[in-house]
């Protein structure tokens, strides 16, 4: 086709393609372009494995959105709801989805006119789309939002508070298109994005996010429809934070960063039920509890940049050796009352592998147990009346 004299001249289309990754659980979603199909969801979604109980939740007002998979006649499985009652999907919306398969769906449609587009903000917590075709740092995409002391905004799995002195600070550092978020106002506003960041890039405007990274949602919290937020002073010496419920099931992890010549952990915490959390500490071989328990609560935000959670530990009173180890591992208690003290151990997806159960005395005791367990490396827990410790071991 074509010669170097007579090249054949290809042009493109207004026509974008938006790919959506969806997780094997729920996701926080955005649309950056306009298809049409936004009115069918079945017809949107006819390339997608679809199961039953399959969801799409919007916000402001609440919608939801569910499929019907007919096993015996396929052609009568369809999505039914107040959202494809009301026309279907918006770009003006942000939406949590659930599905029982990972995989991605594609969109086709002209790209969002953001000089027209504008969303209407309440007070306390709104679900904000993102329409932009690239990601921009959190302080240049809100750069028109009017924010105060203590504002928050949150992905699914990350956050930012705003100070008045440096801006947005946490671990959501840029929004991502195709993503959603959650973000908490003071007062009601309508916002838009600036209509620099919907032109290509140029001298004259700031550069796309391009070349940095941020974390992604664990797979043991993709479960998880909720989060609530917190950031925290750490002991010195310790960079770990971890939360747990009182089953020993992790519900977040996070690690130090360095705000205001200051160390503080950003954690975000997953969860869709009240119940009751404890942080844990951790400095790279081992992890302790501390004193501080706390409930979940949707969307709660505990301490601030100035104000932090400050934690405490309780008192060091397990050693573990050898470690690594082969067969046997002699864990090392001392309490101040007899009782009864569990031993477990996990894998590092939560996995219970191995329990027992020990009656001490008061003063030190040596505690023996011989796990079945392969060459790798597990997490073993120690529950005392005082409290629960956790520390890493090895298998060799």
């Amino acid at each position: 086709m074509g010669s170097l004299s007579q090249p054949i001249i290809f042009e493109n289309s207004d026509v974008l393609v938006q790919e959506i990754e969806l997780n094997k659980g729920w996701t926080w979603i955005s649309l950056n372009v306009n298809d049409s199909d936004f009115v069918n969801l079945n017809a949107l979604t006819k390339s997608l494995k679809l199961e039953t109980d399959d969801r799409i939740l919007s916000h402001s007002p609440s919608r939801l959105e569910t499929y019907y998979k007919d096993g015996s006649i396929p052609s009568n499985s369809t999505w039914s709801g107040t959202i494809s009652g009301n026309g279907g999907l918006s770009v003006s919306k942000m939406y949590k989805v659930k599905f029982a398969n990972e995989q991605s769906l594609e969109i086709r449609g002209n790209k969002v006119d953001i000089s027209n587009w504008s969303f209407q903000m309440q007070q306390n917590w709104n679900w904000l789309p993102y329409p932009l075709l690239g990601n921009q740092s959190t302080n240049e995409a809100l750069a028109y939002f009017d924010a105060i002391d203590g504002d928050v905004i949150k992905s699914q799995n990350l956050f930012a508070i705003y100070d008045p002195l440096n801006g947005w600070n946490g671990t959501l550092n840029y929004l991502e298109a195709g993503k959603g978020y959650m973000i908490k106002s003071s007062k009601n506003q309508s916002f838009t994005y600036p209509t620099y960041l919907g032109k290509p890039a140029s001298s004259k405007t700031i550069s796309p996010i391009e070349n940095e990274t941020q974390a992604k949602i664990a797979n043991e919290f993709k479960e998880y429809s909720a989060n609530m937020n917190a950031v925290v002073l750490l002991p010195e010496g310790f960079k770990e934070l971890f939360v747990y419920d009182t089953n020993g099931v992790l519900k977040g992890k996070a690690t130090n960063q360095v705000v205001n010549d200051k160390e503080l952990s950003f954690i975000t915490i997953y969860g869709d039920t009240p119940e009751t959390l404890v942080f844990y500490i951790g400095d790279g071989r081992s992890k302790k509890e501390t004193t501080k328990t706390f409930s979940f609560k949707n969307n709660n935000v505990l301490g601030t940049i100035a104000k932090p959670v400050v934690l405490e530990i309780l008192s060091d009173n397990v050693s573990v050796f050898p470690n690594p180890f082969e067969n046997n591992l002699t864990v090392k208690v001392d309490v101040i009352e007899s009782q009864v003290v569990t031993i477990q151990l996990y894998n590092l997806t939560s996995q219970l592998l191995y329990s027992k159960k020990f009656e001490v005395k008061i003063g030190s005791n040596l505690l023996e147990i011989s796990p079945k367990v392969a060459t790798g490396t597990y997490l073993l827990q120690v529950k005392m009346t005082e409290g629960s410790v956790i520390s890493k071991v090895v298998k060799k």
